[in-house]
C-alpha cells in the first residue's frame, strides 16, 4: 500500500540519539547498522517512545536525488526520540531536529514510494522540496519479519 495522497504537516522540534554511519542505499550495511542499534537502544536512558525509531537520510547540498542507485553511499541515522541530550553512550550521535513542515507518506515499499515521491509527486505537487533531511519513521506497524504487512511513514520537508 502506497499513499499517493501525503499529509501535509508541522512537526515540532524533536531530540535524536542515534548510530550513524555512511552506508550503501541497498546495501547490507544498513541492515547491520539498524541491528547495532537496536541491540543498544536499551543504554539509551532518556528515551521519549521506544516503540517509534526513525531512519534519516542525512542531506547533502550536492546530492541529486536523480543520482539515487543502490550502490550510492549515504549518511544514516538510526535513533530514537529522547527528552534532552545529558546522557550520550559512547559511540552514539545526537540530532536536533528543528520545526519544519512535511509531506508524511505511507508505505509498506519504501523504494517504490521514493520514486514516486522525488518523481511524479515532487514535480506535481505545487510543493518546493525544503534542503533539508528526510526520514522514515518505523512504529508498531512497522515488522521487519512480515515486510509485506508492514508500513512505515517517510517524511519529506517541504516549503
Amino acid at each position: 500500500m502506497i499513499s499517493v495522497h501525503p499529509k501535509i504537516i508541522v512537526k515540532e522540534e524533536f531530540k535524536v540519539i542515534g548510530i550513524r554511519r555512511r552506508v550503501h542505499v541497498q546495501g547490507r550495511e544498513s541492515i547491520q547498522l539498524w541491528e547495532d542499534f537496536m541491540a543498544r537502544i536499551p543504554e539509551i536512558k532518556n528515551t521519549v517512545n521506544t516503540d517509534w525509531s526513525y531512519s534519516f537520510c542525512l542531506y547533502e547540498s550536492d546530492f541529486n536525488i536523480q543520482d539515487m542507485s543502490d550502490n550510492v553511499e549515504i549518511d544514516f541515522l538510526a535513533g530514537v526520540e529522547v527528552s534532552d541530550f545529558e546522557s550520550i553512550p559512547t559511540g552514539m550521535t545526537t540530532k536536533l531536529v528543528p520545526t519544519q513542515k512535511y509531506a508524511v507518506f505511507t508505505s509498506d515499499n519504501s523504494r517504490k514510494i521514493y520514486n514516486y515521491i522525488y518523481g511524479d509527486w515532487a514535480r506535481n505537487s505545487g510543493y518546493e522540496l525544503a534542503e533539508t533531511d528526510d526520514f522514515e519513521c518505523y512504529d508498531l506497524r512497522y515488522n521487519p519479519g512480515d515486510l509485506a504487512h508492514s508500513r512505515l511513514e517517510i517524511y519529506v520537508p517541504i516549503k
